[in-house]
């Protein structure tokens, strides 16, 4: 069972109880998770990951557009990175349209699918 959680607020909680503690503390602030494991073993004591996205310093260029895990990653488990995968998806479609139909926007086309990619993954980061 994970837990994604703000990395300051996660840090602290987990200074203060210790790693176990806090797992424990997230599970018993959800009721479905804590009934699905109320009579479950821990195997193995809980791991911190934190950092795990990230974005590709340039998304589109002469010749090529980066969509998808290839521009930027974002967990696609967690809703967030499905809605920034299928989002990268139609700024893709869009960049690479403009840029076939007019090779003169090809340029103005890569900043504005590079900003607008930048934004919204910003909003999940």
């Amino acid at each position: 069972m994970a837990f994604v959680v703000d990395s300051r607020k996660g840090q602290e909680e987990i200074r203060r109880l210790g790693l176990e503690a806090a797992y424990q503390e997230q599970i018993s602030r959800s009721p479905n998770a804590a009934k699905m494991l109320r009579n479950a073993t821990m195997v193995s004591g809980p791991k911190v990951i934190r950092d795990w996205s990230y974005l590709s310093t340039e998304v589109g260029g002469d010749g090529y557009a980066l969509v998808g895990d290839a521009a930027c990653f974002i967990d696609p488990l967690f809703s967030t990175g499905v809605h920034v995968a299928l989002t990268a998806g139609v700024l893709g479609a869009a960049y690479v349209t403009t840029a076939l139909k007019d090779p003169t926007m090809r340029e103005p086309a890569a900043r504005a699918y590079k900003e607008l990619y930048y934004q919204h993954y910003g909003l999940f980061s």
